[in-house]
């Protein structure tokens, strides 16, 4: 996209950490029109994720948790200066977002907040269950413990790189809100949000979805599963 002439720069195709990039080179040269498309389209991804990771909420406060991680995301798309906040949604634009719309939403959680739990089918066995019901965990592994380790030794750029890797945006979430917002898998206190209960699985799913991420994660940096 960078060797084509600017007037040609379009969102289409191309993922929203791109466009946050080509949208922090166009802001200082006082471009409007293709910088208008870019944030327009930019301004569609953000309110798509946001409204996802703030669902349970009525739809007023739904969009008001929207509307302010919106500004933020603006704001750092259109700050003068580069910070680590704006880099970071140039590395990981789906988890920057999901992380500020969780946050805004942990705001408002006193305005009663309800749960969806959909149906779901199990990967285990095929069994269909209600995601508000989970079996009791396990616990993590010896091979779930290694890979743990592992990612918390991983420096900023390379967590990056490795979410990039996850192909599936469950999973890849999953990751994010147990490894880096400390989410747990489960928990005993019912009112307390843990990752099945967001995506309405088991915990055994949430831990084979998990394995399933560090496997691709690990073939992105280039790590042996023996180690």
């Amino acid at each position: 996209m960078l060797a084509l002439d600017q007037s040609q720069w379009t969102a289409a195709g191309l993922k929203s950490e791109t466009v946050m990039h080509l949208i922090r080179r166009l802001w200082p040269t006082g471009e409007k029109t293709v910088l208008g498309r870019l944030l327009d389209a930019l301004a569609k991804r953000t309110t798509r994720i946001a409204t996802a990771s703030a669902r349970g909420f009525s739809p007023t406060i739904t969009e008001e948790i929207v509307g302010a991680v919106g500004l933020e995301v603006m704001e750092l798309a259109l700050a003068e200066q580069t910070s680590g906040q704006s880099e970071f949604l140039e590395c990981s634009f789906d988890l920057a977002v999901q992380r500020r719309a969780f946050k805004q939403a942990a705001k408002r959680k006193h305005l009663g907040r309800t749960r969806q739990f959909p149906t779901h089918v199990s990967e285990d066995d095929g069994a269909v269950t209600d995601g508000a019901q989970t079996v009791p965990d396990d616990g993590p592994s010896p091979e779930d413990l290694v890979a743990e380790r592992e990612f918390r030794a991983l420096a900023p750029a390379q967590i990056s790189r490795a979410l990039a890797a996850v192909s599936n945006p469950d999973h890849r979430l999953a990751v994010g809100l147990h490894h880096l917002q400390g989410w747990p898998i489960t928990d005993q206190d019912a009112n307390r949000q843990t990752v099945s209960t967001y995506f309405g699985v088991c915990d055994r799913t949430i831990r084979n979805w998990m394995r399933t991420a560090f496997s691709e994660m690990r073939n992105a940096l280039g790590v042996s599963h023996e180690q």
